[in-house]
């Protein structure tokens, strides 16, 4: 018990100064720091986070982001980066790369086209837009009492196959 809150304080702790950290030198090329904050939370998201069969063999980790999403520009800041061993790039979001997608980062109108698709795509579901239920997502970031908050739907994720930590999930503000 006691070697398990060391540990969950410790992942805790280590996504705080991370994220702040991370922030603080990626605001520069944000658009805003609300979305410098949101990127370093992503990236500590794909680092919790294992993707099934095919995409688990890859090299690259596409996000794929559609060009008009107000987070697209501060995502750059991911490009390049290593996590579980793989290069992220990030990508438009478009109907002839949903496959290659490991990660859609979307709202409530890109929702409205891919929901037939992504039911069966190995892809984590990331938005912050507040219209998008989180029945619709895996991630769902909000901004609460002037911090980011988020919810896990973990029973879409394993669904087709991700496999959210449990390190995270203790972390969500709400799990389904």
């Amino acid at each position: 018990m006691r070697r398990t809150l060391k540990l969950w304080m410790r992942v805790a702790a280590s996504m705080v100064i991370a994220a702040y950290t991370t922030a603080t030198a990626w605001a520069q090329n944000a658009t805003a720091p609300e979305y410098a904050l949101k990127t370093a939370y992503l990236y500590h998201f794909l680092e919790f986070t294992e993707w099934p069969g095919a995409h688990a063999d890859d090299t690259t980790l596409q996000v794929c982001v559609d060009k008009d999403n107000p987070w697209r520009g501060s995502l750059f800041a991911l490009n390049e980066r290593m996590v579980h061993n793989k290069i992220i790039k990030i990508a438009n979001l478009s109907s002839d790369r949903y496959a290659q997608c490991e990660v859609l980062i979307v709202k409530l109108s890109d929702l409205i086209q891919l929901t037939a698709i992504t039911t069966s795509l190995p892809a984590l579901i990331v938005s912050d837009d507040p219209a998008v239920a989180i029945d619709s997502v895996m991630i769902n970031l909000q901004i609460d009492n002037d911090h980011i908050a988020f919810a896990i739907n973990n029973t879409s994720a394993r669904a087709v196959g991700i496999k959210i930590s449990s390190k995270l999930l203790r972390l969500a503000n709400k799990v389904r």
